[in-house]
């Protein structure tokens, strides 16, 4: 799926490069694509339904403080998915940026980081046109040697 997405957005973009353009939205624009967003990354890596309400209602919170999470689940995950990462793509760089971070929030929220959470984060990030972020599970700092790379 993300694969699919990513190719099919370079095509789009390499065959109408000025169809990327238009005016940058903020997150009061974007909150129903970013709750989309969030909600799949949620539900990525957890059966039960407690953990993925508390992992939603943790990047929810921190990118709309106050928001509660919306009860109804995402049928076609794929198509929401897709459908709201086209309109985040308008999002601007501030936005991105804190998207990001509720969705790291989102992931870590568990203590622990699936490979099908890390590739679903790869792949908003390239559909944002963000670079992908370290991602460490919760409480774990970086080593010395990583802190000096960077």
């Amino acid at each position: 799926f993300a694969l699919s997405c990513m190719l099919e957005q370079l095509l789009t973009e390499a065959a109408t490069p000025a169809a990327r353009g238009g005016r940058s939205l903020g997150l009061p624009a974007c909150r129903e694509a970013a709750t989309t967003v969030l909600r799949v990354i949620a539900d990525f890596g957890r059966p039960d339904r407690a953990a993925r309400a508390g992992a939603l209602d943790a990047g929810l919170t921190f990118l709309y403080p106050g928001t509660q999470p919306p009860a109804a689940a995402i049928d076609h995950w794929q198509q929401a998915l897709q459908t709201a990462l086209k309109r985040l793509d308008r999002l601007n760089p501030a936005g991105r940026r804190r998207l990001i971070e509720a969705a790291i929030l989102t992931i870590r929220h568990d203590g622990h980081v699936s490979v099908a959470q890390a590739e679903l984060l790869r792949a908003v990030c390239a559909m944002l046109h963000a670079p992908m972020p370290p991602l460490r599970p919760a409480g774990e700092h970086p080593s010395p040697a990583a802190t000096a790379q960077q």
